[in-house]
């Protein structure tokens, strides 16, 4: 099911333009809102749908950065987020790895969550980097 879930996110967002509207409550409780004339964002938003991470080329490292942030609500352990961190592109580049090369992108992401700021994420980095 989160495959198909996935699936539809992917659909979705590359014919955005054609949904103005959607509601993706995975994506709502994480704080997040949809407009779908923001690609950056709209990419976050569905990023947040289960089985995103099966469609990295289309999402690349950003269901990581939403499980990372449902990890920080304690909405998810910390071996979740591990086990999608490790999950690989088609040029065998793990999504951790995405991440950490992009990190301006990543803060920039992680400041669309309600309440975050930039040492969110780097605590929470070096946690993970603990484990």
């Amino acid at each position: 099911m989160n495959r198909l879930s996935g699936l539809v996110a992917a659909y979705v967002f590359e014919h955005r333009t054609r949904y103005p509207e959607i509601d993706v409550p995975a994506a709502n409780s994480l704080g997040l809102t949809w407009n779908n004339e923001d690609e950056e964002g709209a990419r976050l938003y569905l990023s947040a749908v289960f089985g995103s991470e099966h469609y990295i080329n289309q999402f690349s490292f950003y269901p990581l950065i939403c499980a990372l942030r449902r990890m920080r609500l304690n909405k998810i352990k910390p071996e979740m987020v591990i086990k999608l961190a490790k999950i690989k592109n088609s040029n065998g580049e793990r999504m951790v790895h995405l991440l950490e090369r992009n990190m301006e992108t990543t803060i920039r992401l992680w400041s669309k969550f309600p309440g975050s700021t930039p040492n969110d994420i780097s605590n929470i980095l070096s946690t993970i980097d603990n484990k």
